[in-house]
C-alpha cells in the first residue's frame, strides 16, 4: 500500500529510531520518509503520531515507547518529563558525549579531513548545577501563579520548578520563595497567548567565585513599588543575593539595559577564570558554564599559540574575557563588540586585570572592519549562534591573519562559515569540541585555522 501524506497524518506508525538530528531529535523512517521525533534516541522502537511537516521534513510525537533503547536510564530530575531545560537527562553523561561526537563526525564528513582533525570532546567534570545564569518564566495556571521553565517545545506553558539541577541548588529556594511572595499579593503571571498578566521573567545570575546572586525581575506592566518590596525583603531571607534589578517591558521580549532600574545592592557581580577576574552586568554576555569556560579558554589559548610580539584582534569580544585571558601571551589585544553594556564591562575588566595592552571598540564587526585598518597576527572570532554575517566574514578573511581561531556554539553555522574560510586560503588544523552544555545536544567548538594562501 502506497502511503500518501494524508494517510501519514491519519495513522499511528511504529518506527525504529536510527540516528539523531543536529537538533537532538531522534530520526526514523516511515517507508522512505524521514521523520524527526523529539524525546527519542537511537535504538528506540516507538509508536508515533505525525504532527507536522516543515520544509519537506515530517515531525512526529511519541505515543508510546514499545522497546526502549538500551542507552536509556531513569532521569535524576522529577521535572524532566515536562521541562524544556534539559534534553538528554535520561541517558548517561558518557553516552551524551558519544552522541555529540557522532553528530560532529557526520556533520564534517563531507570535508574529508584527516581523522585527527576532529579531536575527542572534552567533557564537563561536574555536569550538574553548572549554569551561572538562567531565565525563569512566570505563568498562570487556572488562576494560580507559576514560576519555572517553559514546557518542552511550548512557549505559552510554564512548568513549576522546585528541584532544578542546572544552576546552584539555592536557585530552587529563591524560586519557591519568589512564587510565594507574588502569589500572596495576587499578582498574575503573564500569558503570552492571551497577552495578559503582569509578571514575566526572573533572571538569576550566580557568581561561582563568590557564591553571590544577581536577580532581574521583569514585568509587562509597571510594578516598581511591589518590586521594591520584593528586594527589600531579600536580605533577611537570602544574604547571598547581592544585586537586584527591575525592568518593565511591554511589546518586546528581551530586556535592554535602558529598561533596567537598579533597586538593590551592588550593580555587578564578579567571576574569575584562571588568572583573570571579570565584572558581570545584568545585560552582559558571559559564558554560562564557569567551570567549563576555563577549559574552553585554555583550549583557545592552545589554539592561538601566541608569541609575545603578536597582535590579537578579538571579534564579538563581549565583556573582553577572551582577549584579556590571552593578553599575558600577546603584545596587544583589540576587541570589537556592539553591545554598549559589554564594552563598558570590558573597559572595567581591563582595569581589574591591570591590562594596559587591551583596547575595545564599540560597533558592529562588519562596519569597524570596513572603515579601520588592522594587521593582526591572530584573529579570535566568537560570533552568535547565527554565525558571522557575510560581510563580517568576508572582511575578517580579507585580513589574511596567519592564525584564525573560530569559537562556535552552533556547529551548523560554523560548517557554512568554514566552507568560505577554506575557499579563502585557510586550512583547518584542528576542531576541538568542548561540552559546555551537559544534558543538551549543544556543543562548543574551538577551531584553529591557518592561512596558506590561494596559490597552495
Amino acid at each position: 500500500m502506497t502511503l500518501t501524506t494524508q494517510s501519514l497524518f491519519e495513522s499511528h506508525h511504529t518506527i525504529t529510531i536510527e540516528s539523531l538530528s543536529h537538533k537532538g531529535m531522534g530520526v526514523g523512517y516511515i517507508g522512505s520518509r524521514r521523520v524527526h521525533v523529539p524525546n527519542t534516541y537511537p535504538k528506540d522502537q516507538v509508536s508515533v503520531k505525525i504532527t507536522g511537516k516543515k520544509k519537506g521534513l515530517f515531525f512526529g510525537r511519541v505515543e508510546s515507547i514499545i522497546h526502549p533503547s538500551s542507552d536509556r536510564q531513569d532521569a535524576t530530575c522529577a521535572h524532566f518529563k515536562d521541562c524544556g531545560g534539559c534534553q538528554w537527562l535520561d541517558i548517561s553523561y558518557s553516552t551524551q558525549k558519544e552522541y555529540k561526537m557522532s553528530l560532529l563526525s557526520r556533520l564534517f564528513s563531507s570535508f574529508n579531513f584527516p581523522k585527527t582533525t576532529l579531536k575527542p570532546i572534552i567533557g564537563c567534570d561536574s555536569p550538574s548545577f553548572y549554569r551561572n545564569k538562567m531565565e525563569f518564566s512566570f505563568g498562570d495556571h487556572h488562576g494560580e501563579l507559576t514560576l519555572g521553565l517553559k514546557r518542552r517545545y511550548q512557549f505559552d506553558d510554564v512548568v513549576p520548578i522546585s528541584g532544578c539541577q542546572l544552576q546552584d541548588p539555592k536557585t530552587n529556594d529563591i524560586l519557591t520563595w519568589t512564587q510565594h511572595f507574588f502569589s500572596s499579593r495576587k499578582i498574575p503571571g503573564f500569558n503570552p497567548s492571551k497577552q495578559s498578566g503582569v509578571l514575566k521573567q526572573l533572571t538569576i545570575r550566580h557568581s561561582k567565585k563568590d557564591d553571590e546572586f544577581m536577580l532581574i525581575l521583569v514585568t509587562k506592566e509597571p510594578l516598581q513599588e511591589v518590586a521594591k518590596d520584593y528586594f527589600d525583603a531579600i536580605p533577611q531571607i537570602f544574604p547571598q543575593i547581592k544585586s537586584g534589578f527591575y525592568a518593565c517591558i511591554h511589546e518586546r521580549e528581551s530586556v535592554q539595559e535602558s529598561d533596567l532600574i537598579h533597586l538593590y545592592g551592588q550593580a555587578h557581580i564578579f567571576e574569575s577564570l584562571d588568572h583573570c577576574q571579570f565584572q558581570i552586568s545584568p545585560c552582559s554576555f558571559f559564558q554560562t558554564n564557569t567551570q567549563q569556560a576555563q577549559v574552553l579558554y585554555q583550549q583557545i589559548a592552545a589554539s592561538a599559540t601566541l608569541k609575545p610580539s603578536d597582535s590579537v584582534l578579538d571579534l564579538y569580544c563581549g565583556t573582553g574575557s577572551i582577549g584579556l585571558y590571552l593578553s599575558q601571551w600577546a603584545s596587544d589585544i583589540t576587541g570589537i563588540e556592539e553591545n554598549p553594556s559589554s564594552i563598558r564591562d570590558a573597559h572595567v575588566n581591563a582595569e581589574l586585570n591591570q591590562c594596559k595592552t587591551a583596547t575595545f571598540r564599540e560597533g558592529r564587526v562588519k562596519n569597524i572592519l570596513k572603515f579601520e585598518s588592522f594587521s593582526p597576527d591572530c584573529v579570535i572570532v566568537d560570533p552568535p549562534r547565527s554565525g558571522l554575517v557575510p560581510k563580517a566574514l568576508r572582511r575578517t578573511l580579507d585580513l589574511k591573519a596567519p592564525v584564525l581561531v573560530y569559537i562556535s556554539c552552533n556547529p551548523l553555522t560554523f560548517k557554512e562559515d568554514l566552507k568560505v574560510c577554506l575557499d579563502s586560503g585557510y586550512e583547518v588544523e584542528h576542531i576541538q569540541p568542548v561540552d559546555m552544555f551537559p544534558h543538551t545536544h549543544h556543543v562548543e567548538l574551538v577551531s584553529r585555522l591557518v592561512y596558506r594562501g590561494l596559490d597552495k
